[in-house]
């Protein structure tokens, strides 16, 4: 490379144009057309979905790829395995939920309405137009179903009548009922009241009338695992008022529970269900601070019979059941790695608690008679079927299903139906279907290729742009891991990296960090199996940076500075640490200082860590939240101020850190100017956000002595006091103004979006000046506004996001792509046929002139689709970072210019302090200015 320091000087470089909008997809990264057969029953944890059975026939929901998951029927063979009813017509599916067998019928919530049906379409019809029909359960000659959360009903099929409305003052206006079980003649449930006094979790019982509904116990808080014990005894777990779980007891009369008799100081693990056998109960507990120990309570006394550690390490319980002739119990190590877990068989003694097998993970227990299936986990096979008749010769694996290196992940059996399990698989060739077995290799058979049509979604998740090229976690369908990825934008260059699983925290939280020349990331080796974080160069050498224990159960989130990588661990117990790396193993360590729990906040990201040069701003505490800084050291590593809680909506103005909090009840806009935090403004901000050199708070104060509410207000140059910018809506109804509160950085302007009381919530922007802050269009005409987050294909609740992309600004209303110039006319639905049927999501990522959209379809699932994005002309660039001249990270506003300089258009190079400007693209002056200041330094490669 040749180095000039020049005050002026003109490129005449080979000529690229810029295309214009044209959308293709991508690469279909997970092709497995997977039907996803299971049963969804609101159930108390550990839930255990069964397909239900009845004449011999299994029913369960299944997405064929055409109708969505509806309500789908089989009997073991192909023919007679079909869809039941599309409860909503076309591609959107009803998501059918708790499905039940009752007096030779089935019953089942879908579209907001509880539904019978006899096994056909035209037998399948409304039994009660209802409002949120929840869980369903049979007991005696009814079945009890709750509406609206709180609503108990029931009916023998014909009559159907209001058991009772349980939020209601007599009823201690007790709202959501959860936990439903039939137990000697009764009806248990439990509820979370909504007086004063907040009980939450009380027992509840009722003999099916309103006259005979009681609380069973309003000591007894939090409970689960409601156990039908001998005679009229129920047992379960509640927390006492030092909040310990223990073992409680009732024949059901009003308010008689009590904590059981007798020895009963075993904290009980109510992760893991209970079970009576013998007239014992056997169940999971803490004993004396040791984890996960296997008990049983025989009414008198509780006995430890089995600690349930692995090599003297703590476990989770993966699953407690029982068969006809015995006891079983699955274990796991906590944390990210589950391949040392152990299956163990217990006759109710400690002598007769014995290990089945070890190394093997097993989840899905699932007891029929003498036997018991499971999914489990070996070093040549993955994750398959098991069984077991209690024997260590007896626990054997039934088949191999996907015969590649990845596991079929067998889940959701059936009741025996015909001699024979019905259960969901994984193979490589057809993804996860139908499968059915009578216990033999021979006769394990798929049902039915149900899904032929849809490809799988690739669940992306931390799209990061590193080395001009994007890299996030994804899952090819096939694997059952989240693998790290790589693309150029181009099918041909997006490809997985081999040999790692990533790890990640949600979809919205930082798993990636860029230090200079590498990425970092938390992943599992696939070669040497160990878990930490690791780094990755340019060039795709990748390297273990701290190897992280099985203590350290999982990383929360993960930021870079100007110089270290910072990081978040948690415990299984709950306890988080602070990390910094250089890069380096010596220079990766656990900062000793006094964090607790390193919250995230992830809802439009209003308070995730945050970075000015060096320092490192964190949010600290479990209860009362605290800001914290750090620059890498235990001494550095202290809070901003002891008297201001709740910090939110972290941001920087001229290297001065701005953010919510509250001194006492008295809420405000503070900033820390690295020395001392102080109260800018009385100002109450819902949000805050830079754009144009200017600080933009939408937040209520005072006009004029009158209270406004939720306006827009700025601070720049000119103004360390917020000054009111534009009453946007003034309006008595201005509270919600500013919902969704979504502010971005467009061309030195402020995008958003506002409700101005005439339009609803529409997109607006602003350059900080009353006349310069206007609708730019209203996008749903009329005085309803446009609903800005939507319920997308199988991934949930999103809400607007706003990309931008050479001088374009992109979002998604209601899945529908939108672009925008800043403009009304150059603000439009995005037509394109490539994307017709195809529902768009949020998730947005720049590669140069590349846009990367995910969107869905019932082709492709989930995918990624992209764009060249044409270049909107501007009068003035600057260069004002350092480094390559492609980058747009170095031009103001993030705005880079075209190849090709018209009149105009001016460029201006002016790197930062002991800067430079690569310049390793093609440029172009076709009338335009190229100015270079004074002593810049510029690189011509």
């Amino acid at each position: 490379m040749k180095l000039f320091q020049l005050t002026a000087i003109i490129f005449l470089l080979n000529f690229f144009s810029v295309a214009g909008q044209n959308f293709h997809f991508l690469k279909d990264i997970n092709d497995a057309k997977s039907s996803l057969p299971f049963v969804q029953n609101n159930l108390p944890a550990p839930k255990v979905s069964r397909m239900p059975v009845l004449n011999n026939v299994c029913y369960f929901t299944a997405d064929d790829g055409i109708h969505g998951r509806e309500l789908w029927r089989s009997d073991g063979t192909q023919a007679g395995t079909y869809i039941v009813k599309d409860f909503i017509p076309g591609a959107s599916g009803s998501n059918p939920e708790n499905i039940t067998v009752f007096k030779n019928r089935i019953y089942v919530s879908a579209a907001s309405n509880l539904w019978v049906s006899d096994g056909t379409s035209a037998g399948t019809t409304v039994f009660k137009d209802a409002i949120t029909p929840g869980i369903l359960v049979v007991g005696g000659n009814f079945i009890y179903f709750t509406l609206r959360g709180s609503q108990l009903w029931k009916t023998d099929g014909t009559t159907t009548e209001m058991v009772v409305d349980m939020n209601t003052p007599i009823y201690q206006n007790t709202g959501q009922l959860r936990s439903l079980i039939y137990l000697h003649g009764k009806l248990y449930f439990v509820g979370s009241s909504r007086t004063p006094t907040s009980r939450f979790g009380t027992l509840w019982c009722t003999d099916g009338s309103a006259g005979g509904t009681y609380s069973v116990s309003d000591s007894a808080q939090q409970v689960t695992s409601v156990t039908e014990g001998p005679g009229k005894t129920i047992w379960f777990s509640a927390a006492t008022v030092s909040n310990q779980f223990k073992i409680w007891q009732s024949q059901g009369g009003q308010n008689d529970a009590h904590p059981a008799p007798g020895n009963n100081d075993f904290i009980h693990d109510n992760s893991a269900n209970m079970i009576v056998r013998g007239g014992s109960l056997y169940y999971i507990a803490t004993v004396n601070s040791t984890k996960k120990q296997f008990c049983k309570y025989d009414g008198v006394n509780a006995v430890v019979l089995k600690s349930m550690l692995i090599n003297g390490m703590p476990t989770s319980i993966s699953g407690l059941t029982q068969s006809d002739n015995a006891i079983y119990i699955g274990t796991r190590l906590t944390g990210p790695t589950t391949e040392d877990g152990q299956l163990w068989k217990s006759d109710g003694t400690a002598t007769g608690t014995v290990l089945l097998k070890n190394n093997c993970s097993p989840e899905n227990l699932d007891a029929r008679n003498s036997s018991l299936y499971f999914s489990a986990t070996t070093e040549n096979y993955g994750r398959e079927l098991w069984k077991t008749d209690g024997t260590v010769l007896g626990t054997v694996m039934v088949k191999n299903i996907n015969t590649s290196e990845n596991s079929s992940s067998p889940a959701n059996y059936s009741e025996t139906a015909g001699g024979e399990l019905f259960f969901s698989a994984c193979s490589e060739s057809i993804g996860v279907e139908l499968w059915k077995t009578d216990g033999t290799e021979i006769g394990t058979k798929l049902v039915s290729d149900i899904n032929k049509t849809t490809s799988g979604s690739n669940s992306a998740f931390n799209i990061t742009n590193f080395s001009n090229r994007l890299w996030f976690g994804a899952n090819d369908g096939y694997t059952g891991k989240n693998l790290l990825w790589v693309s150029d934008a181009t099918d041909a260059g997006t490809t997985a990296i081999p040999g790692f699983e990533l790890l990640y925290f949600t979809s919205e939280q930082d798993g990636f960090a860029v230090l200079g020349e590498m990425l970092f990331f938390y992943g599992i080796s696939k070669t040497t199996g160990k878990r930490g974080v690791f780094k990755i160069n340019e060039a795709g050498s990748t390297q273990l940076v701290t190897e992280l224990t099985t203590a350290e159960n999982s990383v929360d989130w993960m930021v870079a500075t100007t110089n270290l990588v910072y990081f978040a661990t948690v415990t299984g117990d709950g306890v988080s640490s602070l990390w910094r790396s250089d890069g380096t193993t010596q220079g990766t360590f656990k900062i000793e200082s006094n964090v607790g729990s390193l919250p995230y906040y992830s809802v439009f990201k209003q308070a995730h860590p945050f970075a000015i040069d060096t320092v490192l701003f964190f949010l600290q505490g479990a209860n009362e939240i605290g800001l914290w800084k750090t620059s890498g050291t235990a001494q550095s590593t202290i809070p901003i101020s002891t008297e201001i809680s709740a910090p939110a909506w972290l941001c920087s103005l001229n290297g001065v850190l701005y953010f919510t909090g509250q001194t006492g009840n008295s809420p405000g806009l503070y900033k820390f100017d690295g020395k001392n935090a102080s109260r800018v403004s009385n100002l109450w901000p819902v949000c805050l956000a830079t754009a144009g050199g200017k600080l933009f708070i939408a937040g209520s104060g005072y006009v004029n002595g009158v209270t406004a509410r939720k306006q827009l207000w700025v601070i720049d140059n000119n103004n360390e006091q917020p000054a009111l910018v534009k009453e946007i809506n003034p309006h008595d109804d201005a509270f919600n103004s500013f919902d969704p509160p979504v502010m971005q950085d467009f061309d030195d302007k402020l995008l958003f979006f506002a409700n101005d009381g005439v339009h609803g919530t529409e997109l607006w922007k602003s350059d900080g000046f009353a006349d310069g802050t206007v609708m730019v269009k209203d996008l749903t005409p009329g005085s309803v506004g446009t609903q800005t987050a939507f319920y997308g294909y199988g991934r949930g609740y999103y809400g607007v996001h706003i990309q931008t992309a050479n001088g374009k600004a992109f979002f998604t209303i209601g899945g529908v792509p939108w672009v925008s110039n800043g403009t009304e006319n150059g603000t439009q639905p995005i037509e394109d046929n490539n994307l017709s049927g195809v529902l768009m999501q949020n998730y947005l990522a720049t590669l140069g002139n590349n846009l990367v959209w995910a969107g869905s379809n019932y082709k492709y699932g989930l995918e990624f689709y992209t764009s060249i994005v044409e270049s909107v002309l501007r009068p003035l660039y600057t260069f004002t970072g350092t480094g390559n001249f492609s980058d747009p990270l170095n031009w103001s506003g993030g705005y880079k210019p075209p190849s090709s300089i018209p009149q105009g258009v001016e460029v201006v190079i002016s790197p930062q302090t002991d800067g430079v400007c690569i310049l390793d693209a093609p440029l172009k002056l076709t009338g335009g200015k190229l100015t270079i200041k004074q002593n810049a330094r510029v690189v011509i490669k």
